[in-house]
């Protein structure tokens, strides 16, 4: 399986709004086979970024979990070992919830309990992540939602998480930590940046 690594030289189009927080459209990424991971390089520095999942779907249906990890390399190769600390909360649409947490991880997860269930129906949601290329600690927020099984159909997911030491990221992948992204019409990973000033 392959990678679909999106550069963004080339990609920006059109704006949203006007200077001062908002944000810019980068590029907006099909995922229409089968791949591995999902990769976005070339990333601006000193600035955010904002990531919109739309209907990712796994190859597996065995509760394998979102996750991404992040590069100062341009994707060449990405932080694993036990460099991410995170943790987050999440809510089952029968009542039940759970809060789960890492220190020293090899990658930042975003939802878990993932079961394939259509792309049409996959995982949706959005990751903000900062201090990109400026050598601090690269944080990220996040919130997703799924279909997950029988018992608990809906999962919402909100979450944080960062990379435990300084580093000029430039590059991030997406992929499921078991199987690999299933595409189709519905699945898109669409990227925006922050406009500072």
């Amino acid at each position: 399986m392959g990678t679909i690594t999106r550069t963004l030289a080339n990609n920006l189009t059109t704006g949203l709004g006007v200077k001062g927080g908002n944000l810019e459209l980068v590029t907006r990424t099909a995922i229409t086979g089968t791949v591995s991971a999902v990769a976005f390089t070339n990333l601006a520095a000193n600035t955010y970024h904002h990531f919109i999942m739309q209907g990712i779907d796994s190859t597996d249906n065995n509760g394998e979990d979102f996750c991404y990890q992040l590069s100062d390399d341009n994707g060449s190769s990405y932080y694993g070992g036990s460099n991410y600390l995170w943790s987050y909360w999440q809510h089952y649409s029968s009542g039940n919830n759970n809060q789960t947490a890492v220190d020293g991880d090899s990658k930042i997860c975003i939802a878990d309990g993932f079961h394939n269930s259509g792309t049409d129906e996959g995982l949706h949601g959005q990751l903000t992540i900062s201090n990109i290329g400026n050598g601090q600690r690269a944080f990220g927020w996040s919130s997703t939602s799924h279909k997950a099984d029988a018992s608990n159909t809906l999962r919402a997911t909100h979450g944080g998480g960062f990379l435990e030491n300084g580093a000029t990221i430039n590059a991030i992948q997406f992929f499921f930590s078991s199987g690999n992204i299933t595409g189709s019409s519905y699945a898109f990973i669409t990227h925006y940046k922050g406009i500072i000033a």
